[in-house]
């Protein structure tokens, strides 16, 4: 990993006057970002064979919206939490890099086990209802890649998950999302569109959960992320001051150095990138259609609280998005003598709260559940799950975001193209660069995307 400065790599310095890049042997990529979607889609570029990859970060640290946070033997994740069944090649990089899981454990939800909760919904039995789901998911999806049915298809998958679930005639799926989504981060039912809810809540999840099959990296997601990088060229504390784009390839201008690529993949947020890019009318759409709905996390000790079980979710803060500030999640992450209590991590989606509301709400919501915050050890607002706006749907957003793909030498990757769940994103990203090693293999001359 090289950090900042004048480095070689796999991008060509080049003078101003030059503003061409030419196709060789391997695809130079320039990837910008360095967290998961950055250096999952480097770390496979670089496994085809087909691709030399550099990576550019802004920051100086790598990882994105993983953040692991050490308080003695304790590791506390801030931002990406758990590994499900659906993160197989995550857990294949980790394997390989010497990364071992814990298990979880016990998952409650208003103090009972998760799925009885679910269970206690109304309607047919869950089994029935979970077949159902995963019927009518796979029909919507399917049909959103058909030219015919995209249409009808937009008007679904725009409208909020919640009431696609009550036409199906689904409410213990309804119960299944307030923890899938909600308690995540990943919007409440009332307001998520129905394909992003989709996208994340698979036949993987459901099985994940029923199994109790989540997971934690033992050295936290922090550390791997800094020990995959470590196998690739990575730039940190890169800052980009331009970025000129073509059919021939990109030059990236950055603060202290030029760089010539044959292709870019842009994989931090549409609306940052475009402060750099001269966008194009697709991809200003593309942020304007996006709501981030945010993610406020923290880490706390408390005295007096449960320590029979590993997490808690908490239906009354998840079933509504008039209900933001409250408590939606919280994790036992252990014991600490030195801290003189248990540790635990919180979640709450935050609204239009300051920090300091959040931090003082958070202090009565967990005296309301059982426990006394004794001290805040700290505190992060993620800027976290890009919504879909419902009218960008029903104006092509999905379409548009197909279609930007190889314009101008640039393909696009991150939360807003996939889901905020890493798993979704390395899924993504494999889709993604058999599409990219069709384009250069079959289309050298590079005139426009597949």
């Amino acid at each position: 990993m090289r950090f900042g400065g004048r480095t070689g790599g796999s991008g060509t310095g080049v003078s101003n006057g030059e503003e061409r890049s030419v196709l060789n042997d391997h695809c130079r990529l320039g990837v910008i970002g360095a967290g998961p979607a950055g250096l999952s889609l480097a770390k496979l570029a670089q496994e085809s064979g087909r691709f030399a990859p550099t990576v550019l970060e802004r920051e100086d640290v790598v990882g994105g919206k993983s953040r692991s946070l050490n308080y003695g033997d304790i590791v506390v994740e801030l931002g990406t939490c758990y590994t499900t069944r659906a993160h197989r090649l995550v857990k294949r990089w980790m394997r390989e890099l010497g990364h071992d899981l814990r298990p979880l454990g016990r998952q409650k939800f208003d103090a009972v086990e998760f799925f009885e909760y679910v269970k206690d919904g109304p309607g047919a039995p869950f089994v029935l209802q979970c077949l159902k789901y995963l019927y009518c998911r796979r029909a919507l999806l399917r049909a959103i890649d058909s030219t015919t049915k995209m249409s009808a298809a937009n008007r679904q998958i725009a409208m909020p998950v919640g009431d696609w679930l009550n036409a199906h005639n689904l409410p213990k799926m309804r119960k299944f999302m307030h923890r899938a989504l909600t308690s995540l981060g990943y919007g409440y039912v009332d307001t998520t569109p129905t394909i992003q809810a989709l996208r994340w809540c698979s036949l993987d999840l459901l099985l994940t959960g029923l199994f109790n099959q989540v997971e934690l990296p033992v050295r936290g997601w922090s550390k791997f992320w800094c020990d995959l990088a470590e196998t690739m060229e990575v730039k940190t504390g890169v800052t980009i001051t331009s970025v000129k784009r073509s059919s021939a390839g990109a030059i990236i201008r950055t603060t202290e150095e030029t760089l010539a690529f044959d292709a870019i993949a842009i994989c931090i947020d549409p609306d940052i990138a475009n402060r750099f890019l001269e966008p194009t009318e697709q991809e200003a759409f593309i942020a304007e259609s996006l709501e981030y709905q945010g993610y406020f996390s923290a880490v706390i000790v408390a005295d007096d609280w449960f320590d029979a079980w590993d997490s808690q979710g908490y239906s009354d803060a998840c079933r509504s998005s008039k209900d933001k500030g409250r408590l939606v999640a919280v994790r036992r992450d252990g014991y600490s003598p030195d801290l003189g209590g248990q540790v635990y991590f919180t979640g709450q989606i935050p609204g239009r709260y300051t920090n300091a509301e959040l931090s003082e709400l958070l202090k009565q919501e967990v005296l309301r559940h059982g426990g006394t915050v004794s001290r805040e050890l700290t505190h992060k607002r993620w800027k976290y799950f890009p919504q879909y706006k419902s009218q960008a749907i029903l104006d092509g957003l999905l379409e548009t975001m197909a279609n930007v793909q190889g314009r101008n030498s640039t393909w696009y990757s991150g939360s807003a193209f996939s889901h905020e769940a890493v798993s979704n994103i390395c899924d993504f990203n494999q889709a993604l660069l058999k599409r990219m090693e069709r384009f250069y293999r079959l289309d050298s001359r590079r005139t426009g995307p597949d």
